[in-house]
C-alpha cells in the first residue's frame, strides 16, 4: 500500500514557533551559551518543537506562545548575565535600559506606539554596555578591531592578532571578508566595531517591525543577555539585518535590493550559504535571483581569494571543519562527551539533511517558509556542531521571528496592491503578536483592498449599483 500523501502547510504556526523561540532563548541564557544540563535540554526542546511544528499541526494558540515569549523576556530582566568588567555606572545604565526595553517590548504587542521608545532604550542599553566594557577579553573583538583598522593595508587572512587572549584565536580570521568591510566605517568613526553591530541590531528590529508586528521587531533586541552578546562583538547582527532587509525587499517588490542583500550575507558569514536551497524554491526569489546573488557574493569575496587562496581556505573553511569538540559548547557532541562518548560527522550530516527535507517538503513556499526553514536548518547545524555557543543560536532565533513577521505581512497587500506571499496564521488572529493595527476585523479584507473595490465600482457602471452576490451581467 502506498504511503498517504501529506499536503504542504499553507502557513507557519505562530504559537509553537514562539514557544520554541522562548525555550532556546532561556536555554542559551542560563550559562551564557556554555554547556549545562538545563541549557542543552531547553535548546533541544525548542529545536524539537520547531521541527514538530514543521511536520504536523500543533494545537498551541498564539496567545500561549506570546505568553512564553514574554516570560523569556522577563527572564532576561531578572537575570543580568556575567560581569566581565569593572562596570560601574555605565553597566547600571545598561541593565536598567535593557530591562525597560524588554518591558516596552511586551507592551508593544498591544500598543504599537511603544516601538520608538523601546528602540531608544535598546540604543542607550547597547551604547552604555560598549562604554562599560571597552576591551572585552575575547578574540573576536580583537580580530575585528584590527582587521577593520587595517582593512586596506593588510590581508586579514595572513594577520596575527596582537593582544588576543591566550588560548584563543591568534592568527586565524574565521569569517568571510565582508564582515570587516561592513564594520570598517564604524571602526573608523566610532573607534569600535560594536557600534556597527548595534546599528545592525537596531536596523534589523526596525525592518522586522516595518515588515510585520512591532513586537516581533523588538524580540530581536530584547532577548535575554542581548547586551552580553553585543559586548562580546559577535557578528550575527550583520546577517540578521541583511536577511530582514532581504525578506522586506522581496515583500515590497524590490527583487534587485533583495538579491544584493542576500549576496552581502553570503559574503559576510559562511552560515548564510545554508539558506541557498531554500531561496531557490521560494517563488518570490527563485533560482535565477539566487544564482545572481551567489555570483555577486563570489565576486565580492574574489579579491581576498586571489590575494591568497590557501590562506582564505584555511581560515574560513578548513579551520572550521577540523577544530575539536569542546566540553563547554552547547550541543549534542558536548552532551555525549560528558558521558564518555564521541560522535562523528554523520550526526551533523543526518540532522541537516532531515532539516532540509522538512523545510523543502512541509513548509509553505513563502517568505515565512523561507525564514522558518532557514531557522530549522541553522538549528540542525548548531545542535550537532562541535563548537556552538550563545551567538550561534541567535541567528535561528531571529529567522523564526522574521518568518512570523513575514507571515503577518502576507495578510496585507504590499505597496501597489501586490501581495507576493499569501497566507495568514489561523491559530489566533486576534492576538497582539499576530495582528497588525492596520488589519481589519477577522474575516474582512484589508482596508486597502476595500478601498480599491469601492473605487472600481465608481468607475464601472455595471458594478455601481450591484448588490452583494449579484452577477455583473445582470446588474441594473
Amino acid at each position: 500500500m502506498p504511503w498517504p500523501r501529506v499536503a504542504r502547510a499553507t502557513t507557519v504556526q505562530t504559537g509553537p514557533l514562539l514557544l520554541a523561540w522562548a525555550a532556546i532563548a532561556v536555554g542559551i541564557a542560563r550559562k551564557y551559551g556554555d554547556y549545562s544540563v538545563f541549557s542543552i535540554a531547553m535548546v533541544l526542546a525548542g529545536t524539537a518543537l520547531l521541527a514538530a511544528a514543521c511536520l504536523v499541526r500543533i494545537p498551541i494558540p498564539a496567545p500561549i506562545g506570546a505568553a512564553g515569549a514574554a516570560a523569556a523576556l522577563v527572564v532576561g530582566i531578572v537575570w543580568p548575565g556575567p560581569l566581565n568588567h569593572a562596570g560601574g555606572a555605565w553597566y547600571v545604565v545598561s541593565r536598567v535600559t535593557c530591562g525597560a526595553a524588554a518591558l516596552l517590548a511586551i507592551g508593544t504587542a498591544r500598543w504599537r506606539r511603544l516601538l520608538v521608545p523601546a528602540l531608544a532604550a535598546v540604543a542607550v542599553c547597547g551604547a552604555a554596555r560598549i562604554i562599560a566594557a571597552p576591551a572585552p577579553a575575547i578574540d573576536v573583538h580583537v580580530l575585528l578591531q584590527q582587521s577593520a583598522h587595517h582593512l586596506f593595508t593588510a590581508d586579514m587572512y595572513r594577520a596575527t592578532w596582537h593582544g588576543s587572549p591566550a588560548g584563543q584565536l591568534q592568527d586565524v580570521y574565521p569569517y568571510l571578508p565582508w564582515t570587516s568591510v561592513l564594520l570598517w566605517p564604524f571602526r573608523l568613526v566610532a573607534g569600535d566595531v560594536r557600534a556597527g553591530l548595534l546599528v545592525a541590531d537596531l536596523a534589523a528590529a526596525g525592518l522586522v517591525a516595518r515588515l510585520g508586528r512591532p513586537a516581533y521587531g523588538l524580540l530581536l533586541v530584547t532577548y535575554p543577555l542581548f547586551a552580553f552578546g553585543l559586548e562580546q562583538s559577535w557578528t550575527e547582527p550583520l546577517l540578521i539585518a541583511l536577511f530582514a532587509g532581504m525578506v522586506l525587499a522581496a515583500h515590497r517588490g524590490r527583487p534587485g535590493a533583495a538579491v544584493v542583500l542576500f549576496a552581502l550575507a553570503l559574503a559576510t558569514k559562511q552560515h548564510a550559504a545554508l539558506l541557498v536551497p531554500l531561496a531557490v524554491v521560494w517563488p518570490a526569489f527563485g533560482w535565477r535571483r539566487t544564482l545572481r546573488a551567489v555570483v555577486l557574493g563570489v565576486v565580492l569575496v574574489l579579491p581576498w581569494f586571489v590575494a591568497g587562496p590557501g590562506h582564505l581556505w584555511h581560515d574560513a573553511v578548513a579551520y572550521q571543519l577540523h577544530y575539536p569538540v569542546l566540553g563547554t559548547e552547547l550541543g549534542i557532541p558536548a552532551l555525549l562527551l560528558h558521558h564518555g562518548q564521541r560522535v562523528g560527522f554523520w550526526l551533523a550530516a543526518a540532522a541537516v539533511l532531515g532539516a532540509y527535507v522538512l523545510a523543502l517538503t512541509r513548509l509553505p513556499r513563502t517568505a515565512a517558509g523561507f525564514a522558518v526553514g532557514g531557522a530549522l536548518v541553522e538549528l540542525a547545524v548548531d545542535v550537532t556542531n562541535k563548537q556552538s555557543f550563545f551567538n550561534h543560536y541567535t541567528l535561528p532565533m531571529a529567522l523564526v521571528v522574521i518568518g512570523l513577521a513575514a507571515q503577518s505581512a502576507a495578510s496585507r497587500p504590499a505597496p501597489g496592491g501586490r501581495m507576493p506571499d499569501h497566507g495568514r496564521s489561523d491559530d489566533a488572529p486576534a492576538s497582539g503578536w499576530n495582528r497588525h493595527p492596520r488589519d481589519d476585523q477577522a474575516g474582512r479584507a484589508p482596508a486597502a483592498v476595500q478601498r480599491r473595490v469601492r473605487v472600481g465600482r465608481r468607475h464601472d457602471p455595471r458594478l455601481a449599483d450591484r448588490r452583494p452576490g449579484q452577477d455583473p451581467q445582470h446588474a441594473p
